[in-house]
């Protein structure tokens, strides 16, 4: 929907914000409409609205509606930080909305802030909250796991015990950058972990499929993730 977003989590983009994309160049409504109902002749029912943080896009209710008049759409969810949803939800569920996914790395405020640079948590749990007592959608937490103690990973998993929702967790990983410039902005000693554990490794110590983790993380894995959930 757009590549502008209201926050600068730590894992995603830089405190300064990307370069945007001009107006120009990000696609009108129409021809969203027009490409999803092409996807949808060819078997994609299943529609997901992402951005940037794809509630500061105007209109977006009426482009639900339109999306969800279309011969073979199904499904329409949408993936938000949560902190516009509660002032837009109503209106995107009568436009026919049927899920959400609100990413959620922590229910603590100064962790929340910390992480996000310039969240407020209270806002993101009113959207997850009003999410929740929507029957008419599916609501999921996503959190990203940082390896971080104050990140109380079971505090996010105990919020399926008390709403009507999911929770999952996903593995932290680079985005947006190669080896070298990663290597470039992070100066010091880095985790790394490797998908692939045979084949060649170059000077940095890594073969193909390697990651790395930024200094600030920690790469937690399955198993410690299910290790400490279940205790």
């Amino acid at each position: 929907m757009t590549d502008r977003c209201n926050e600068r989590c730590l894992y995603c983009m830089p405190e300064e914000g990307v370069p945007l994309v001009t107006h120009e160049d990000v696609l009108t409504f129409d021809e969203i409409v027009r490409l999803t109902a092409i996807a949808a002749c060819l078997g994609l029912h299943r529609i997901r609205l992402t951005g940037g943080e794809p509630l500061l896009r105007r209109g977006l209710a009426d482009l639900v509606r339109e999306l969800k008049a279309l011969d073979g759409v199904d499904h329409i969810a949408l993936t938000t930080n949560g902190t516009r949803l509660a002032s837009q939800l109503d209106e995107l569920v009568k436009a026919g909305l049927d899920g959400v996914n609100l990413s959620l790395d922590t229910c603590d405020p100064a962790l929340y802030h910390r992480i996000t640079r310039i969240g407020d948590l209270k806002d993101a749990l009113a959207g997850l909250d009003a999410a929740a007592a929507c029957p008419e959608i599916t609501t999921k937490v996503d959190c990203v796991l940082l390896g971080l103690p104050e990140q109380k990973l079971t505090d996010i998993a105990s919020l399926s015990r008390d709403r009507l929702i999911h929770t999952r967790f996903i593995e932290l990983m680079p985005i947006g950058m190669g080896k070298e410039a990663f290597l470039k902005e992070h100066d010091g000693p880095l985790q790394r972990r490797t998908a692939a554990q045979s084949g060649d490794v170059d000077e940095t110590g890594c073969g193909e499929g390697c990651q790395f983790v930024p200094p600030l993380f920690r790469y937690v894995s399955l198993a410690e993730l299910r290790e400490r959930l279940e205790a």
